[in-house]
């Protein structure tokens, strides 16, 4: 099964289409320099550890040769799963810092696989939480970017987790008439209007009220990527009766 997954991920790849940015209906707004300050850091900060990283994965693989037992093939293949994620997440970061916008390469993908596979490795850092997948019965094949919408997922899914609190998460993928929609819905607390009017943006200092670790990026980064699908994002929350998170994207056809 995991040789024809990546089989079928080498057939999509070679129907890539060139890399093309963002296309907006109008001229994006003038940006910060929050962005370029932090994907310089991240940029100096991650790209070596990875390299190191990625260096030694390969090193155990070669040392262990083809009688490696499944555990140590299976968490080989996660660690190389999360050096991609991290590099993938270094490469928009930095296209923000260069360019003011993501850049996107569509390949003729099915979109309903992508996200299942997401999921499906999702699941395995999230074994406390019961996380569902339902795809839509109509053709989800198109011109999408597959690593864009698989960031989108584990963003959505990381942030259901971090606000859930331990309730059931379902996503959905289905197509609405051209586009596709992706939605991601938690049990949680639910979000307040006053929090919903910031949710999408970039918080680097101190964080309150739905304050967590890390950098405070991942829902702007799914803004920058369903934007740069020609698509958007939005919330329908209310307080103390969970959020669903609704990502619409339109097929970049070359």
């Amino acid at each position: 099964m995991r040789w024809r997954q990546q089989a079928e991920a080498r057939d999509y790849r070679a129907e890539a289409a060139p890399a093309v940015p963002a296309r907006r209906s109008a001229a994006p707004a003038p940006r910060s320099s929050s962005s370029g300050k932090v994907a310089a850091a991240i940029a100096h900060e991650i790209r070596t550890p990875l390299a190191v990283a990625l260096m030694y994965i390969r090193l155990v693989e070669q040392e262990a040769g083809p009688h490696v037992g499944d555990s140590l093939r299976d968490g080989l293949s996660q660690a190389r799963d999360e050096v991609a994620r991290l590099d993938r997440l270094l490469g928009n970061l930095v296209d923000l810092h260069r360019l003011g916008h993501v850049v996107i390469r569509p390949a003729l993908v099915d979109a309903g696989r992508v996200v299942a596979e997401a999921v499906r490795r999702a699941r395995r850092d999230l074994s406390a939480v019961q996380v569902s997948v339902e795809v839509g019965a109509a053709d989800l094949l198109d011109w999408w970017d597959p690593n864009a919408i698989d960031q989108i997922i584990q963003k959505l899914l990381s942030n259901a987790v971090r606000y859930g609190e331990g309730r059931p998460i379902s996503v959905s993928v289905a197509r609405a008439e051209t586009d596709l929609q992706i939605r991601v819905q938690d049990g949680g607390s639910g979000i307040t209007a006053s929090e919903r009017a910031r949710l999408f943006r970039p918080r680097l200092g101190p964080r309150k009220a739905r304050a967590a670790s890390g950098l405070g990026l991942g829902l702007w980064l799914v803004r920058e990527l369903a934007e740069a699908h020609c698509g958007g994002v939005a919330v329908d929350s209310r307080k103390g009766a969970g959020s669903t998170f609704t990502v619409t994207l339109s097929p970049q056809r070359p």
